[in-house]
Formats: C-alpha cells, structure tokens, sequence
C-alpha cells in the first residue's frame, strides 16, 4: 500500500474509532447499515463489539441539537474524499445520547368539557322584573312633608336664598319604594320649583319609565340643594351642610326601600366618602341602613351619551331589588358585578 493509502488508512481507523466512542454509552443502538458496521468493524482494530444494526426510534426535534461530526480530512460529513463508497449516507446523528422528549402540559380545553359547560345565570330579564306599586302614605307622612316643604321655602341658612326664585323641595309618591336624589335645581327647576324638568329632567322620565316600566310619579325625586346655585356651579360645601338636615328629614319620612343618587355630589353627600362617581356605581352601598345604588347624574349623561349603558346596568339593579329578584350586600362582600351594556332608550 502506498504512503498515501497508509495515512488514509491512519485516517480510517481514527475515524472509526471517534465513531464507536461516541457510541458508547448510549442508550439507543447507533443506527447504521449492515454495510457499514461492516466496515467499522474490520478497519477499527478495535477490541470493543460491533455495532449492532436497529431501528431506534428517532428523537424530537427539539433533541436534535448535538454537534455534527465532519471528516478529519475536511469533508462533508458522511464523506470521504478520494475514495467511492458503496455505503448509503445515513441520517446524521448527534453524538451525544438522545434528550427524552420534554412534557409540555396542555392548557387547552377538551372539546367535551367546553360542551357541557353550563350557562351563566344572568337573572331575568328586564321586561319581565314586574315592581309592585307604592303603599299608601299615611296622612301623617303626607303631613310632615307638606310641612318640611313649607320650612324650606323660607330658609336663609346660605347665600342662595339671595339669588334663587324659589325653592325645589322634590315631588312624587309619599310613601314611594325608590328614591332619586340629585345635586341642586338648574334654571328650569328654579323657574318651576319642581326637580328635574329640563332636558335632564326628560332623560331621567325615560329612564324610570321607558327603562324601570314605572310611573314618574310612582317615586320620589329631589336634591341635595333645595336652591340653584348660581350659573348651575358645583354646590359649595357649606352650601350642602346647610341643606343637608331637610335631605335627612325627607328620606326619613319617605322610608324608601332604596335610594339611587344621581351624580358625585348626591353620592358623596348620602355615603359621606370622595370616591369618583366611576368607583361607587355598580355595586351597592348603604344610607342608614338603606340600600343605595350610585349612578351618573342624566345631565352627565347627556354630555357623555357612551355611558348610558353603564347607568341602565344600576338601573337594573335597582329594579331587581324592586322585584324580588336582589338582596343588597355590603360593598366590601360583593364582587364588581359583570355589565350586560344594554341600553334603555
């Protein structure tokens, strides 16, 4: 044999035996044709066994990442230059032993589980929650009220005796089952003396009566100020102190099943906190032991149209209650209820 066919044959028998101590170890069978083994076994002059040919299962992917073995003589690997082969090139293998696949738990929800899931209990539906009408009054309530009207009328506690037409005590059913209770008489409500008669007045008619299905006149509607502040500004905080005893007086003679304050200012009055309008509303809160359900004031709505679903959700609520169909909780054992945005008008 010649010198370059010895140092070929050198190159072989190195190469041979990288293979089959690469080899050891494993836990699979080196995966090679019966040709092949062969040959590694006659070139090797190795004292270690054959390779054994088997079809081992082939890896995942993901375990494939163990570094390719090249010719000593800078061939491509499963090549040897120089010299044809009859051998068929196999499947590069890594030369480490195979990772096991990694168990990857499913986060996905079987077709049969999703199936019979059972649907969210929603409640009924607004057109069939039916609120039974107002008690009769007693004479004594109708009264009482009759005479807190006429104290009011005359009041000088604040400076908005000075500027303002007349009074706004409130108007409705004396014995009614809800009470709404806004911020202060605008200019229309100055010039009538009756709450809520202008433009947010007419919303606030849709949403008891196209939105609740009850008669306007089967609750009870007022103020925390029974004067217009003047240029419709935000009530001072005098201004509500002041006004505050006739507010108290009045619910205590309606005795209402619920309150709902129109607005901040009703609700920060009523529940005596400074938390946005946006954080009270959808749940429920408690006026001297009676349930109370903040909202946006109309007026706001008017300017904020893309709100009116949230108030017809309070709204809703409210009409629960009425009906039967609700008990109130205190805020802090009650989680923030889910929001069916549909609107009332």
């Amino acid at each position: 044999m010649s010198e370059t066919s010895d140092g070929f044959g050198e190159v072989i028998r190195d190469t041979c035996e990288l293979v089959r101590q690469s080899a050891k170890g494993r836990r699979g069978m080196l995966k090679v044709s019966p040709e092949v083994a062969q040959m590694l076994d006659s070139l090797g002059g190795s004292d270690q066994a054959p390779a054994q040919v088997s079809e081992s299962p082939v890896a995942p992917d993901a375990a494939r990442s163990g570094p390719r073995a090249q010719s000593s003589v800078g061939g491509a690997p499963g090549k040897v230059s120089g010299k044809k082969t009859d051998a068929k090139p196999t499947r590069k293998e890594p030369s480490g032993p195979r990772a096991p696949a990694a168990e990857t738990p499913s986060t996905s929800v079987p077709k049969k589980a999703l199936a019979k899931a059972p649907a969210a209990q929603t409640g009924p539906k607004p057109s069939e929650i039916v609120i039974p009408p107002p008690e009769e009054a007693t004479p004594e309530v109708i009264e009482a009220l009759a005479a807190l009207a006429q104290e009011v009328s005359s009041c000088q506690k604040c400076r908005l005796c000075e500027t303002r037409t007349q009074t706004v005590f409130g108007e409705g059913h004396p014995h009614a089952s809800v009470v709404f209770v806004g911020e202060a008489p605008g200019a229309d409500e100055d010039a009538q003396g009756r709450p809520f008669v202008g433009r947010a007045g007419g919303l606030l008619t849709d949403m008891i009566e196209k939105g609740m299905r009850i008669d306007r006149a089967d609750v009870y509607i007022c103020n925390v100020l029974k004067c217009r502040p003047p240029g419709n500004r935000d009530p001072h905080p005098d201004e509500k102190e002041q006004c505050e005893p006739y507010l108290v007086k009045q619910l205590e003679l309606l005795e209402p099943k619920v309150i709902c304050a129109l607005g901040a200012h009703a609700a920060h009055a009523l529940l005596k906190v400074d938390t946005p309008i946006g954080r009270l509303r959808g749940k429920w809160h408690f006026y001297r032991g009676i349930p109370l359900r903040a909202t946006y004031h109309p007026a706001y709505l008017l300017r904020s149209p893309g709100e009116k679903p949230r108030a017809w959700v309070d709204l809703q609520a409210l009409m629960r209650l009425l009906g039967g169909y609700e008990q109130a909780v205190q805020p802090e054992a009650q989680p923030r209820e889910p929001e069916n945005l549909n609107l009332f008008s």
